[in-house]
């Protein structure tokens, strides 16, 4: 806890704040009994708690970092202690209580951010790395291009194709979800191209057992049809027998996770519940199609990539409509518009092979996902 007069708030807080940005993207400030995220490279303070009952202004204040960080604090200091004179001392602290908390949302809305600001550089000076990198990538002598979120409010038109719609029959899925998240337009092709933005090594997808059935299917139909191949086709009808037998589930308690569920059976091994017996199904199941994934590994490689390839690209999901991924970009961070690597996905090559590989190496790339405490819990792929 540091002590601060108003009058030190001046010279004070823009070093606590440069020291703050250095160490995290997010932090925790307190001041006279309210507490704000510090959003670091946004130089954003945003009000997320407040002990006492009284009225604060908008602190949601984008800009210059010091300028703001001074204009807000004395404006909040004033705000929050209307009674005490401006020499009077107030308690100022700052933490990162809640890092390890937030890690995930943030993570997702820097990725989101981080789209916006691709557009953004696209749609700049044909100077701009971003566009050098694509324009290489395409063989291009010329960087023209726009670009856009893709999303209907900008006219995208995103998709199943009638083929995957089949193979998915009895999703409660409500909207088609593109593997592109951003479309640009070269000029001097003429030709709109999805870019796929992952953060980092980031995962291929998250596909419940309707998607997985789906991505399955496809490459199997597609590419396989065929071929005399009884052991390939009867391991992908085994996965696809397994994770449709297991269905979405409930826990019975609003605060329960699969941890505790897992630890309420650690300590009462004779417990038996509808949610020991989803846990139990959960486990067998996970089991037996990471076997069967592993044998598809050893025995059946070409499958194993192409399946990959069309969890990145979308290639059988959308066909040539928006929804589809043309080229995949890694960012160094979610809030990086660094490339690290750049990857055409107008086909396989070694290289994209080996990439997405290194994404999928776990032996175990079927297991359970969440959508939060007390919510459903399903079987997932990657």
């Amino acid at each position: 806890m540091t002590i601060l007069t108003t009058n030190d708030v001046q010279s004070s807080f823009a070093s606590i704040m440069l020291a703050m940005m250095k160490e995290y993207a997010i932090k925790v400030i307190e001041v006279a009994g309210a507490k704000y995220y510090f959003h670091a490279e946004e130089a954003k303070l945003s009000l997320i708690y407040k002990s006492n009952k009284e009225t604060f202004i908008d602190l949601s204040i984008m800009g210059d970092t010091q300028y703001n960080v001074n204009d807000i604090f004395a404006s909040n200091i004033k705000m929050s202690t209307p009674h005490t004179s401006c020499d009077e001392k107030i308690e100022i602290s700052y933490s990162s209580e809640i890092k390890k908390e937030s890690k995930k949302k943030g993570s997702n809305k820097n990725a989101i951010e981080n789209e916006h600001r691709f557009v953004d550089r696209i749609n700049g000076p044909n100077d701009d790395h971003i566009k050098k990198e694509i324009s290489g990538l395409l063989m291009l002598s010329e960087t023209e291009m726009s670009a856009k979120k893709i999303n209907k409010k900008n006219g995208c038109n995103v998709r199943h194709t009638a083929e995957w719609g089949r193979h998915k029959e009895g999703t409660k899925e409500r909207c088609a979800r593109a593997k592109a998240d951003i479309q640009i337009f070269i000029h001097l092709l003429k030709k709109k191209l999805g870019i796929s933005l992952k953060s980092g090594k980031g995962r291929i997808t998250s596909a419940d057992c309707h998607e997985t059935r789906s991505i399955f299917k496809s490459v199997l139909l597609n590419k396989y049809n065929g071929i005399d191949n009884n052991e390939l086709k009867n391991i992908i009808v085994q996965i696809i027998d397994l994770i449709n037998k297991l269905p979405k589930y409930k826990p019975i308690k609003n605060n329960s996770t699969l941890k505790s569920i897992r630890e309420e059976m650690e300590r009462n091994h004779d417990l038996n519940n509808p949610d020991t017996e989803w846990v139990n199904s959960l486990d067998k199941t996970t089991e037996e199609c990471n076997h069967l994934w592993n044998e598809l590994k050893n025995n059946h490689a070409e499958f194993v990539k192409d399946v990959l390839y069309e969890a990145t690209s979308g290639e059988y999901k959308f066909g040539d409509n928006d929804g589809r991924a043309d080229i995949l970009i890694v960012t160094k961070s979610s809030d990086s518009q660094e490339i690290h690597k750049i990857f055409d996905l107008s086909q396989r090559t070694e290289k994209l092979d080996n990439y997405l590989a290194e994404c999928a190496k776990g032996k175990n790339p079927f297991k359970c996902k969440s959508g939060g405490t007390g919510k459903e819990m399903w079987i997932r792929f990657l």
